[in-house]
């Protein structure tokens, strides 16, 4: 996909930033890969909704998928641990973990 910064037959059509609907923010899409009701993966849970609730509020979408039960998105991932949160959009990235840094969610998240 090429990005440009300058498209002629759109000029008209653009908004400046500060023009734009503030209702079309960005939408998080994440997936959260948990082992069953394994200590760090309920952990890690309970951090990812604690952190979509004070941050993300009603702008995210988050999956949990226990690898006991769907083994095959794992693997197709490429998650051989878990507790692991894939961050699919606005930017593909994984955390392994608990998620207890919550900064570190944050700034992977561009939050801060």
């Amino acid at each position: 996909m090429v990005v440009s910064d300058h498209n002629p037959d759109q000029q008209k059509n653009d908004q400046s930033p500060s023009k734009m609907d503030s209702s079309k923010q960005i939408k998080y899409k994440m997936r959260l890969f948990i082992a069953d009701h394994e200590h760090n993966s309920m952990i890690a849970e309970k951090n990812i909704k604690k952190i979509c609730s004070d941050h993300l509020k009603n702008n995210f979408e988050l999956q949990v998928i226990d690898v006991f039960e769907d083994y095959t998105a794992a693997i197709e991932e490429n998650i051989l641990v878990a507790p692991a949160l894939v961050i699919d959009y606005p930017k593909k990235v994984k955390i392994f973990g608990n998620l207890r840094n919550k900064n570190k969610v944050l700034t992977v998240l561009e939050l801060i």
